[in-house]
């Protein structure tokens, strides 16, 4: 209490300081030293507290060493460069906010917008096609007309939200106490916001704009994919000025036009509006022309997105896409009563059927076994998973079952519970088998509350998995999480 009390009374006249005596020095990263590795990294506010401690309580040198790791540890040093580090974001949002509003002001006072230069040095009227052919000047001058228009439409649309954060993070500074947010980083996790928070609306304030030209914007664009494809010299005789912003060197693997960065997407080479048309057929955009997709099937009518190449999750459609933390969230959330597991390239990183364990286990001795056990690379929340739930299965088609029952006890499950999937055969036989001697049963009128998490989405999307009631289905991916 003596010590508490101290530290409230130290951090009292701490905040006594004006913001201009308040210095910044260091605020910013910390620099990282070998020779320091796992160093807290201390502000010289809490240098400062620390010093006022002492002062006052003329504690010996170890007390002070003891109260100071004790505070450490509880989180205070980190606190308070937290917000030290929020009080030099707020002054450089800021600051930036400032600077953008000014330079937007210079742009319109100084440079033409691009409709400018068409019109009034192109002769363009946006309908018929240009008269003449424009000179170097003229197209030099739209060039870096567009670009000062990229970086004006940039900063104006940046600008607003730099400003709305920079309130808030002084409404944060100036409230410590209080709870303005909340948010978590699981799929699961519901985030609150001030009803004040006018980010929001600001994003949504876009969208009739979007309305209303998007649908013009692709069908000019899919012209000009139409015109790119075209083998007479009439149907580009004449090209729409803006048509040198869309073509580019990437060619869409779909209509086979080249398109600049902003129309396709590169790494399934394909075009925005050969991706729009895709989904709008309800197809998976991403997937190879005339190819048999594995996602085939996973297609979510209600988002239009492609639940295993996007990693989309749809409550309406029964599958959500996560890791190790958002099954454990998912369990929880449902209380399962029963859990399934896909072994390879899930709770382990064997694949294709591949032993956890070299072949000479089962005469190795426990010492041995354990090593090579734990130097294979496996899921720690899943096998802790497997360890504390009552009823969770692992479900695979891997036929090393002895194997991987033995690597499973070697990581820390005193009861594994593996069952094998031959090839042809669904997994869905073997969750109904467990269900029914669960102590609710499966019956027709009475689902009982499990999860399923598998690497595969085609183990997902099987009919009798799909309709097992009461089950909830993840596409499960590895993340790195910070």
């Amino acid at each position: 209490m003596t010590t508490h009390g101290c530290v409230k009374r130290a951090r009292a006249r701490l905040r006594e300081q004006t913001p201009t005596t308040v210095d910044f020095t260091g605020a910013h990263s910390y620099a990282f030293d070998p020779e320091d590795y796992g160093a807290p990294n201390l502000t010289d506010d809490f240098e400062t507290l620390m010093r006022e401690v002492q002062d006052e309580l003329q504690l010996p040198t170890h007390a002070c060493a003891f109260i100071r790791a004790s505070l450490i540890a509880r989180g205070a040093a980190k606190a308070m460069c937290i917000r030290r580090e929020c009080e030099a974001y707020a002054a450089a949002v800021e600051a930036v906010t400032a600077i953008a509003d000014a330079t937007i002001i210079a742009l319109d006072k100084e440079h033409k917008d691009p409709d400018a230069v068409l019109r009034d040095e192109m002769k363009y009227d946006g309908v018929h096609a240009i008269e003449h052919e424009p000179t170097q000047a003229n197209l030099d001058a739209l060039q870096a007309a567009v670009k000062v228009d990229v970086a004006r439409n940039e900063l104006a649309g940046a600008a607003p939200v730099a400003r709305e954060m920079a309130f808030w993070m002084r409404k944060i500074l100036a409230n410590p106490s209080s709870v303005l947010f909340t948010a978590g980083d699981c799929a699961q996790a519901t985030s609150f916001v001030p009803d004040a928070f006018a980010l929001t609306d600001i994003i949504a304030s876009y969208a009739p704009i979007i309305d209303t030209y998007h649908d013009a914007m692709i069908a000019d664009v899919a012209a000009f994919a139409r015109s790119a494809g075209a083998d007479c010299s009439s149907a580009r005789a004449s090209p729409p000025p803006w048509h040198v912003h869309v073509a580019g060197p990437h060619a869409c693997s779909r209509c086979h036009a080249s398109f600049s960065n902003l129309w396709i997407n590169q790494h399934a080479r394909v075009c925005v509006v050969c991706e729009l048309a895709a989904r709008a057929a309800r197809r998976c955009p991403f997937a190879k022309p005339n190819v048999p997709a594995p996602c085939l099937g996973a297609f979510c009518p209600h988002a239009l997105k492609c639940v295993s190449c996007e990693r989309h999750s749809c409550a309406q459609c029964g599958i959500t896409c996560g890791d190790a933390e958002d099954f454990i969230a998912l369990i929880e959330a449902i209380d399962a009563r029963a859990v399934f597991l896909d072994f390879d390239r899930t709770i382990c990183a064997t694949k294709r059927g591949a032993s956890p364990l070299p072949g000479a286990f089962a005469t190795a001795d426990a010492d041995a076994v354990k090593a090579r056990a734990e130097a294979r690379s496996a899921d720690e929340d899943l096998l802790a998973t497997l360890a504390t739930h009552d009823n969770a299965w692992v479900v695979t088609r891997n036929p090393n079952t002895r194997a991987i029952e033995v690597f499973l006890r070697a990581r820390g499950v005193a009861v594994p519970r593996v069952v094998r999937v031959t090839k042809g055969e669904s997994k869905g036989r073997a969750m109904r088998d467990v269900l029914a001697r669960t102590p609710s049963g499966l019956r027709s009128s009475n689902a009982v509350a499990c999860a399923f998490a598998d690497d595969d989405i085609r183990e997902l999307l099987r009919d009798d998995v799909r309709e097992i009631p009461g089950l909830r289905r993840m596409l499960f991916t590895r993340q790195h999480r910070l």
